[in-house]
């Protein structure tokens, strides 16, 4: 299962679909190509200090949050891990909420209805707000039991 299943369980991802995603770790650098092969559009805002994907097919890295969400059928962010970003990178968890934190102001800058996608867990008011997180368009609980099955699954196949 993709990290976007619930949401393709609503609608299946046609060529042209803008799923706008942030990045706040470079170790997710993998999922991209998948994406590139179905068709999707994938704008990615993400700071400078942690970009590595720039030049990849399909991918399109903003330099502002609100010019990736801007008309995205979906959004999705991730958790930015602050116990590894503690070396450096993050000038302040303050500065990287102000810039890069998912609020309903620029939520409403997607397409209407588009839902609002994160593997868990949050840092609620950091990468999104408490009450995004927790609102309609949120398929944030739907994902994270997604992803606790199929973690079980793959483990399950290792011990045989």
């Amino acid at each position: 299962m993709t990290r976007s299943g619930p949401w393709r369980a609503r609608r299946s991802p046609s060529s042209g679909t803008s799923v706008t995603r942030g990045w706040p770790a470079p170790t997710c650098t993998r999922s991209p190509r998948w994406e590139h092969r179905s068709g999707w559009q994938d704008p990615r805002p993400a700071p400078a200090w942690i970009r590595g994907f720039d030049g990849w097919p399909g991918v399109h890295v903003a330099d502002r949050l609100e010019d990736a969400v801007a008309d995205a059928d979906a959004v999705m962010t991730l958790r930015i891990q602050l116990e590894r970003e503690a070396g450096g990178g993050v000038p302040s968890i303050r500065e990287y909420t102000t810039r890069w934190g998912l609020d309903a102001r620029r939520l409403a800058l997607a397409s209407p209805g588009a839902p609002l996608l994160h593997p868990g867990p949050t840092n609620e008011g950091v990468e999104i707000t408490a009450e995004l997180a927790a609102s309609e368009r949120s398929l944030i609980a739907t994902q994270v039991v997604n992803g606790v099955a199929t973690r079980m699954a793959v483990l399950a196949l290792l011990r045989g």
